[in-house]
């Protein structure tokens, strides 16, 4: 019967070689020599859900750029480190980047000097940007050893803010073409070193600076409403932006101020893993506007967030 017992040994090993754990930075157990990348999200890893590309950034001990990696074939989360020599490194990956902003600094200026700044400018009002790419970032430092596993875990972490907004009036809108919702005071680029971010939970996140941008996007008008959604580079809440809604491209509203109405719903960006917001918005006739939170139709459920006149 030790044939039988040898079996059940076996059997008991397996699963063993094929856990991992989520806790652990190095995957001891799983594909040797392997930087993968996850994005915790609820407790679980949406990766694959949440980001359609990335690319790798490798820099060296001393933060020079030494060259992009790519993913594994059929694993876009993961990056093959076999053939690095061995030493320390520091990997920076790049989420959904499909050309709202340029990398700058990395190869002259190295991981102290990397960023994204936004490009992705209109062309009827040049120095207004139109929304940012939903973009994730992570980044992961760790060295090759001889004689070790080399594998690694890096977290990802969302660094853009979404806000979807509905308009509403309560008589007839003046136009009926032509209008767009604008967020003024969003960040104009991102530090991509986390040296001065900040952290929650397992996620960092980069520093977001000149929050002198401006945000605009066309909204058709349907059944006397607007329905937008207007995304942009991570919110704090020391920098939030200001809401108009406009009229070929120039603001018709008064401003909604978006730092004085979300601590009162008790938002705060800067404690937020995922910045993902909705407001609804009442014009009235003298020009009044009212805040609530939500998307919803009608005034039953209005939570208020005060009015600007």
């Amino acid at each position: 019967m030790n044939w039988i017992k040898k079996i059940s040994c076996i059997l008991l090993v397996i699963p063993l070689l094929f856990s991992c754990s989520v806790q652990d930075d190095r995957e001891l157990c799983c594909d040797g020599n392997t930087l993968r990348f996850r994005y915790l999200y609820r407790e679980s890893d949406k990766f694959n859900t949440y980001i359609d590309k990335v690319s790798y950034y490798l820099f060296d001990a001393k933060g020079k750029y030494l060259k992009e990696l790519p993913p594994k074939v059929g694993s876009k989360n993961k990056v093959d480190i076999s053939e690095l020599e061995y030493g320390k490194y520091t990997m920076i990956a790049v989420g959904n980047s499909y050309g709202s902003g340029v990398l700058e600094g990395y190869l002259s200026g190295g991981l102290e000097g990397f960023l994204f700044r936004l490009s992705n400018f209109r062309a009827d009002i040049p120095s207004t940007l139109k929304n940012t790419d939903r973009l994730y970032w992570g980044e992961k430092s760790f060295e090759v050893k001889h004689r070790s596993p080399n594998s690694y875990i890096g977290e990802m972490s969302n660094i853009h803010c979404v806000l979807r907004v509905r308009v509403e009036w309560e008589g007839t809108p003046k136009y009926s073409t032509g209008y767009g919702l604008s967020l003024s005071g969003v960040g104009k680029y991102n530090e991509f070193t986390g040296k001065h971010g900040y952290d929650i939970g397992v996620h960092r996140f980069p520093l977001v600076k000149e929050h002198g941008g401006r945000i605009l996007e066309d909204v058709p008008l349907r059944q006397f409403s607007l329905n937008a959604t207007l995304i942009s580079l991570r919110w704090t809440d020391e920098n939030m932006p200001n809401l108009n809604i406009c009229h070929d491209g120039i603001p018709v509203s008064k401003t909604v101020r978006l730092g004085e109405i979300f601590p009162k719903w008790g938002w705060y960006p800067s404690r937020d893993e995922v910045q993902e917001y909705e407001i609804r918005l009442r014009v009235h006739l003298n020009g009044t506007i009212e805040v609530s939170q939500g998307l919803g139709v009608g005034v039953s459920d209005w939570i208020d967030g005060g009015s600007f006149s």
